[in-house]
């Protein structure tokens, strides 16, 4: 699904794994692109995208947790491909992994507040441009392992970081509802990638066997599959119809934009909350 009007977009961590995809995607079907990543080669995301699909993109290596990296990264990217109408924050770290008694709680605690501010530095230096949007969206993912039967093992600042994404995503919800700018979360399903890679240099003994079989799968027939549900996701959170749509953790492999459209604003299914009714009611 390609939108009737080109968008602006912006991409935190844009070089690798599911950000470079996105960037792939979003250039493909007309959008301008700018992205950034800690890694090198952002330029060169940029140019290829550029040559390749005849957009304008903009690239820049930067660290996305400094503030003001962050806010120069907004102000040249808008200068090459126009003020923001999409904002993607991708960048995230695993960060350690083993027993909460035997990792580094230094690096714990900087897993922590990166994450956390790779998703709220780049949606404070785009706000001014996201405000003057008709079509403003944020988006994040929500990551996996949240909860349920089996979350995730021996990557507990990880997970933490995730779990105040998706808060985050909800408060920030309601702050911006009256400026009509939706925040959502995505739970992508599995793509393979170097990001766990830590889980597999440390072996089973220390990420324990869940953990490192998932930091050893390998990409399979369904790789393709999930990426394009991964797009077909993303594509609806952009489109006008999603307008009304915030504060949500929609599934790129289970979720239906039936199902998401046909939400009441007091309802707390695809939140982090999920259960209505019954353990958690709402104020009447």
């Amino acid at each position: 699904m390609s939108l009737s009007n080109a968008l602006n977009i912006a991409v935190i961590g844009g070089t690798r794994g599911i950000g470079l995809e996105l960037c792939h995607h979003f250039a493909s079907t007309g959008h301008n692109v700018a992205l950034c990543a800690r890694s090198d080669g952002a330029d060169t995301v940029a140019r290829e995208l550029q040559r390749e699909y005849k957009v304008k993109s903009y690239g820049l290596s930067i660290d996305a947790a400094d503030e003001q990296s962050c806010i120069d990264f907004s102000t040249e990217s808008q200068k090459v491909i126009g003020p923001v109408d999409v904002l993607f924050a991708n960048a995230a770290m695993f960060g350690p992994v083993g027993k909460i008694d035997t990792i580094d709680i230094t690096r714990w605690s900087e897993v922590l507040t990166s994450n956390t501010l790779t998703l709220v530095n780049p949606i404070r230096a785009f706000l001014p441009s996201l405000r003057k949007s008709t079509n403003a969206r944020i988006l994040t993912m929500s990551g996996g392992g949240l909860g349920g039967s089996r979350p995730i093992q021996r990557a507990t600042a990880y997970v933490a970081s995730k779990s105040a994404t998706v808060t985050l995503v909800e408060a920030l919800a309601i702050e911006l509802l009256e400026e009509n700018i939706t925040v959502n979360a995505i739970a992508p399903g599995f793509f393979p990638t170097s990001f766990m890679s830590e889980a597999k240099n440390v072996g089973p003994e220390v990420a324990g066997n869940d953990l490192y079989s998932d930091a050893t799968q390998t990409a399979d027939e369904s790789t393709e599959e999930y990426l394009a549900q991964l797009f077909t996701v993303v594509d609806f959170l952009m489109s006008p119809v999603a307008s009304v749509i915030s504060g949500r953790i929609i599934s790129a492999r289970w979720d239906t934009q039936e199902a998401v459209l046909g939400l009441s604003k007091s309802s707390n299914a695809f939140r982090l909350r999920r259960v209505d009714e019954i353990l958690i009611k709402d104020a009447k």
